[in-house]
């Protein structure tokens, strides 16, 4: 008889050894449906640069707010007009001030809520485009980090969530919005936050 047979604490620690290995497997990437081609795989990781170079857009490294408005007049694949979110979950007070601590959190595995600039309106041509995005047909990207800097000091990549469709919006200066993912959130990203937003 093997020695793991004979030792039922062996077997409850190999157990436990794979069931943690399991857990810490990262889901497997996918092919976004996009109307246009785009190198970038769900659940991947990318740079700022990396994210705007796929999409296209004639100077990636210019970016540097965390959303950025593609259309074919500033992009060489874009098609469509696209709206891509970069999302920063945890949002600290060094690095963030007060008035772009935007409450940006997953509610469960599909749905993410997400607030617009402080300053966009319902009115507004940004605002009528997140607000009119069915029936405009655009697209919506979004990207997650869990915070801006890693253990080592360096920005946080982000990681690829997929498209998103509106489900539902509210309020002026910032606009809140929640999206239905066309991807699960991996568990990782699906967070809880108090009654404040703020993870």
């Amino acid at each position: 008889m093997r020695l793991w047979q004979r030792t039922p604490e062996l077997c409850q620690e190999i157990q436990s050894i794979l069931t943690l290995q399991f857990e810490r497997f990262n889901v497997l990437p996918h092919k976004a449906s996009l109307p246009y081609p785009c190198a970038l795989e769900v659940y991947c990781n990318y740079s700022r640069d990396q994210i705007f170079a796929a999409l296209g857009l004639n100077k990636p490294n210019s970016v540097r707010e965390g959303v950025k408005y593609l259309h074919p007049g500033n992009s060489s694949l874009v098609n469509r007009d696209t709206d891509v979110f970069l999302v920063t979950l945890n949002k600290s007070e060094k690095e963030f001030s007060e008035t772009t601590r935007y409450e940006d959190y997953s509610i469960n595995d599909r749905l993410f809520h997400w607030q617009s600039q402080n300053a966009t309106t319902p009115e507004s041509p940004t605002g009528q485009r997140y607000i009119k995005q069915q029936e405009k047909g655009n697209i919506v990207l979004l990207f997650v980090r869990e915070q801006k800097k890693d253990a080592q000091g360096n920005s946080q990549n982000y990681t690829f969530l997929g498209t998103a469709q509106l489900s539902s919006w509210n309020g002026s200066q910032p606009i809140t919005i929640i999206y239905h993912l066309d991807h699960p959130i991996p568990a990782k990203y699906i967070t809880t936050t108090d009654s404040s937003g703020v993870l």
